[in-house]
Order: structure tokens, then C-alpha cells, then sequence
């Protein structure tokens, strides 16, 4: 239990750091935040499609309708890449729209919907995100709220791990022997 309370710790500080971090880069320097965003969007997009990729690659030997979401999914490859130097309005229109198509065709070729849905909702909520960055004020009151909730959840983390908890080993202490008592009988 120490030791998930000090795990729990260490996450709520970075979590607070990088709420305290994309506050203060949303209000007095949205620019640079905005680069940064948008390369990070650029490389999870990345990260996210390389699984992916090779599970298709391993699929089109038994089923060739997965073609398309392999060649849907490296064009996501080449579009993501193509957004980190170029991040304006138009570029931010055409990879939000693809990462909400995408899914779609996927949902649509697989026979598993539901569960494709669950796989691919990362890139639908990505794409929508990408459709908040083209007016920069509803983009940036979105990450300065995001921010703001970041910051509130690390410091309800915090006081979590801070709080001594009643159990040590499974065994409550504190408790009054009429707790105990009753609790014995009932096993």
C-alpha cells in the first residue's frame, strides 16, 4: 500500500507540473504551446499507427479487405508527419478529418464494431481536438480548462497519497472491538 501511495504521488506531482505548465505557456505564451501541441499530436498520431500496422501487415495474408485500412493508416503515417512543420488551419482541417474518417472506414470494414470503436476512439478524440485548433481562442480556453482539471485532479491525488490509510497488512486498526466482534461472527 506504501508503495502505490508514493506512486500515486509521484504521478499526482508530474500531473500537477504539467497542469502548472500548459496554464502558464496558455496564458502568456500560446504560440510556443501551440508548436509544442501540435508536435506532440504529431508523434502520438505516430506511436499510435505503429501497432496497428504491423497487426495489418500480419492480417492481409488472410484477409485482403484489410488493404485499405493499411493503406488508410500509413497515409495517416505520411499526414502526421507532414504536421509537424506545417500545423496551420488547412493542414489542421485535413489530419482532424482524416482521424475522424479512419476510425470510420475501420469501424465499418471490421466485423467487431464495438471493439474497433474501443481501439480507435484515441483518434477520433484527437481529431475533434485538431477541429478546436482552428479558432485559437476556443483552442486555447480548451487547454487552459484541460489544464486547469489536470491541476485540480493532481492536487485530489496529492492529499490522497498524504492521507494515512487504516489498513495495514488487511488488518483494520482503529476499530472498536464491537466491530471486530461483529465482523468475526459474520465469517
Amino acid at each position: 500500500m506504501k508503495d502505490f501511495k508514493k506512486i500515486m504521488l509521484i504521478i499526482g506531482v508530474i500531473i500537477f507540473s504539467l497542469g502548472m505548465f500548459f496554464l502558464f505557456m496558455a496564458i502568456f505564451s500560446f504560440e510556443v504551446l501551440n508548436h509544442i501541441i501540435c508536435i506532440f499530436i504529431g508523434i502520438l498520431i505516430i506511436l499510435v499507427c505503429i501497432l496497428p500496422i504491423i497487426i495489418l501487415i500480419e492480417k492481409i495474408s488472410f484477409d485482403k479487405m484489410h488493404i485499405i485500412d493499411l493503406i488508410l493508416t500509413i497515409g495517416l503515417i505520411i499526414t502526421a508527419i507532414v504536421f509537424f512543420p506545417i500545423h496551420n488551419m488547412g493542414m489542421s482541417i485535413a489530419l482532424g478529418s482524416y482521424l475522424i474518417v479512419l476510425p470510420v472506414v475501420r469501424i465499418i470494414i471490421n466485423d467487431n464494431k464495438l471493439q474497433t470503436f474501443k481501439e480507435n476512439i484515441m483518434f477520433i478524440i484527437i481529431g475533434a481536438l485538431l477541429f478546436f485548433k482552428i479558432a485559437e481562442p476556443t483552442f486555447q480556453v480548451a487547454v487552459i480548462a484541460i489544464s486547469g482539471v489536470m491541476i485540480l485532479l493532481s492536487i485530489i491525488m496529492i492529499i490522497q497519497s498524504l492521507i494515512p490509510s487504516n489498513k495495514r497488512n488487511g488488518i483494520v486498526i482503529n476499530a472498536k472491538v464491537d466491530e471486530i466482534e461483529s465482523s468475526n461472527l459474520l465469517n
